[in-house]
């Protein structure tokens, strides 16, 4: 396995336990709705991982790499 595959499997995993996270969120009744901000390939992982239930619960989605974005960028990409 040479090193790209092993990030890409990683990146998988980490998705996968986001979404299992969430999910245990949503089940207990912690998560009335969520904002996603991530990069559009790991948005994709996250989203393949997640049950339709918790998809259901994303109000909105932002597909914008954010890695090092202060508090009010990433807030008014909410907006």
């Amino acid at each position: 396995m040479n090193r790209k595959d092993a990030a890409e499997l990683e990146d998988e995993r980490f998705a996968s336990d986001i979404a299992d996270w969430l999910d245990g969120e949503r089940k207990r009744g912690a998560l009335g709705s969520i904002d996603i901000i991530s990069g559009p390939g790991f948005l994709g992982k996250l989203r393949s991982g997640m049950s339709s239930q918790c998809s259901d619960v994303v109000d909105k989605e932002v597909k914008k790499n954010v890695l090092g974005a202060d508090e009010e960028t990433l807030l008014s990409y909410l907006k």
